[in-house]
């Protein structure tokens, strides 16, 4: 209980910007941090897991604590993530 009113207390002194789904901007005391979603995390994390096995999705799932199909969705959800970032900045472009 106490360490969420400490929390909530210091949020209050924060100014939070979401620049886009995979970027969050903090500026705390007046030193603006640029800082990955936990989304972007997972996705950072998962493809750096398939690099370091060589692709194995049996063995990233194990690493990864999930289910082979675990995998697969997940692989599925983060390439169309990928695909429609670089839609979207060619469209700005």
């Amino acid at each position: 209980m106490f360490y969420n009113i400490k929390m909530e207390k210091t949020m209050t002194n924060e100014t939070t910007e979401t620049v886009n789904e995979t970027e969050t901007v903090l500026n705390v005391s007046g030193e603006t941090v640029s800082w990955p979603t936990l989304k972007e995390v997972e996705k950072e994390h998962f493809f750096e897991t398939l690099k370091r096995v060589k692709g194995s999705k049996v063995q990233a799932a194990k690493l990864l604590g999930i289910s082979l199909p675990s995998v697969y969705i997940k692989l599925k959800k983060f390439q169309k993530q990928t695909v429609n970032t670089v839609n979207q900045e060619n469209t700005a472009l």
